[in-house]
């Protein structure tokens, strides 16, 4: 998606990405959440502040972090009833289709009526598991949604680990002195002192304000005087021009 002229980055069909180029594409101003990509590892973007989604995910966009992190909440008690389930020895396909229905009505997994669980399942080898990443040359790899289960039966990924640490992906420009993701005025310390500069200097001019108009009548005083001092010296120097003119 490099040098192109899109102003909003497509989310459908990139969720499976590992490295993702949107560069010398100024058109593009806002960046979407990381929680739509999975399986990120490098980005490399126009602006530098793009980056910063990455390393603040929570402040990027709050709303996606809060349906994240209830998500991932919700995922964590179902697997562990599904953990409970399979300790007692029942066949790992059947809780596993059952668990599945309880996520059918989440309002945030639009697009598909499945979950996704990450990690590893701790269970025997099986013939209905078979996972499938294709690998496409030099494009990468494509992860499939998922593996199937039974027949026609599909689901993202199994229990395990539920959180990726997308401070770890390599963002590129990486933010810097010149282009920070903090805010240079989140300091309530220097907040206050450049209130108090502001402040300071606005009074200052109003008072030069308020000060000139009633110096008008003092500046204009040597203004009348200087005239007034020519035309005496010349007075005065008259008749020594006249005497000097007579010798």
């Amino acid at each position: 998606l490099s040098e192109t002229s899109i102003s909003v980055l497509p989310i459908i069909g990139l969720q499976e990405l590992d490295v993702l180029r949107v560069e010398d594409t100024r058109t593009l101003k806002v960046f979407p959440s990381v929680y739509n990509f999975e399986y990120i590892q490098k980005v490399y973007l126009t602006y530098a502040y793009h980056c910063c989604a990455f390393k603040f995910p929570a402040k990027h966009n709050m709303l996606e972090h809060y349906r994240h992190q209830q998500f991932l909440q919700k995922l964590e008690r179902d697997c562990e009833m599904l953990e409970e389930e399979l300790e007692e020895g029942g066949e790992h396909g059947e809780p596993l289709v059952r668990k599945e229905r309880s996520w059918d009505n989440e309002p945030w997994l639009t697009g598909n009526d499945t979950v996704q669980i990450w990690g590893p399942l701790q269970t025997a080898p099986s013939p209905f598991l078979q996972p499938t990443t294709p690998s496409l040359g030099p494009f990468g790899t494509f992860h499939q949604k998922g593996v199937t289960v039974g027949v026609g039966r599909r689901i993202h990924k199994m229990c395990g680990n539920l959180s990726k640490n997308y401070q770890e992906v390599l963002c590129s420009p990486a933010p810097d002195a010149f282009n920070p993701c903090e805010d240079i005025m989140g300091n309530w310390s220097l907040r206050v002192a450049v209130w108090l500069v502001s402040v300071l200097a606005l009074f200052g001019n109003l008072a030069v304000i308020f000060v000139l108009p009633s110096s008008v009548t003092c500046h204009s005083t040597p203004v009348t005087i200087l005239p007034v001092n020519s035309v005496v010296e010349v007075i005065a120097d008259g008749p020594r021009v006249h005497n000097r003119d007579e010798q």
